[in-house]
């Protein structure tokens, strides 16, 4: 496993045309291979510098969370065990919740969704 990462790796670097779609296809399987996101975010800004590093990797998380999004569509089971699990964890029925905070939870359950989708949490 090690000589074949150290192979793409080593291709990465050699400044192929070919270097940014192999980076980005990195990041869509990147969850399959348990791979910390940080870790492929910042071999990209060493391989490609800060600039290109950091829209690769844009590019490539979108691309994930697409997919993501894309195949638990295809699994309702699922969805419906995460969509339990999330309201489980965020959601307070109403009559728990005072009258006066009710924006104020709509915008921190806004806030936690958009920093999910930002940081590709899947």
């Amino acid at each position: 496993m090690n000589d074949k990462l150290t192979l793409v790796m080593s291709y990465v670097q050699s400044g192929s045309v070919f270097a940014p779609l192999i980076f980005i296809t990195f990041h869509l399987l990147r969850q399959f291979l348990f791979i910390p996101v940080i870790v492929v975010c910042m071999s990209g800004g060493v391989l490609f510098g800060a600039a290109f590093g950091t829209i690769y990797s844009v590019i490539g998380l979108t691309l994930s969370s697409m997919a993501f999004y894309f195949v638990i569509g295809k699994f309702p089971k699922t969805k419906d065990r995460l969509l339990r699990l999330k309201n489980k964890l965020f959601w307070k029925p109403k009559a728990e919740q005072p009258a006066n905070c009710s924006t104020e939870a709509n915008t921190i359950h806004s806030l936690l969704l958009a920093v999910a989708l930002l940081i590709g949490i899947q």
